[in-house]
């Protein structure tokens, strides 16, 4: 009966030895995976920024774009423009310059498709942009809420490992008596009978 009883006892040590080493494993897995999002999470926070400012610009740029283009198919603007004359002060804003001035209406259509162009072209820009932005700030959400997660689970985990540490050390302490009493010898450093070594145990 004491011989079975030291047989388990020396298998409930080495399964808790193995446990504690299992576990320092986990807890350095998962630091280093928070640590990789926390990495990842700084670039896409640092991007994000960036390409907010980026739209911005682009807004505007595209905004004042379209009403250009608007501007450029109303009536009145084609027939103000076609009475311009360069050198000539405009009726309505006094320049004598006129960039937007042509004398034909051949060159007044390829003006306007010209300005219609680069309106869709920025359009086009702009709406790839805002689903970049999107799809960035869903990741950054993803890894932040997956980030946090694996804190909690390192949390949870060290205090296993604390409770486990205890238990090894309460683990040592009856060894120690049932050494120190004869229930167990040791013979060239491996208690007999048993299936481990305090050493081992130990490291």
């Amino acid at each position: 009966m004491k011989l079975k009883l030291r047989r388990e006892m020396l298998l409930s040590a080495q399964s808790l030895w193995n446990c504690i080493a299992n576990g320092y494993a986990l807890i350095e897995d998962t630091a280093q995976n928070i640590n990789s999002l926390r990495l990842k999470k700084e670039s896409l926070t640092d991007k994000i920024s960036a390409l907010e400012k980026e739209l911005g610009v682009l807004r505007r740029t595209t905004h004042e774009k379209e009403y250009t283009f608007t501007l450029s198919k109303s009536q009145n603007v084609i027939q103000l423009r076609s009475d311009l004359k360069e050198g000539t002060s405009c009726t309505v804003c006094g320049a004598t310059h006129h960039p937007y001035h042509s004398d034909t209406m051949l060159e007044q259509n390829k003006l306007i498709s010209d300005i219609k162009m680069e309106y869709e072209a920025l359009s086009t820009e702009l709406r790839g942009k805002e689903q970049l932005l999107r799809e960035m700030q869903l990741e950054h959400a993803t890894v932040s809420a997956r980030k946090e997660e694996l804190e909690n689970t390192l949390i949870t985990l060290r205090e296993l490992q604390n409770n486990l540490q205890v238990d090894n050390s309460r683990l040592r302490t009856t060894v120690s008596a049932m050494v120190a009493t004869g229930e167990l010898s040791m013979r060239n450093g491996t208690y007999v009978p048993g299936f481990a070594t305090y050493e081992n145990a130990a490291a």
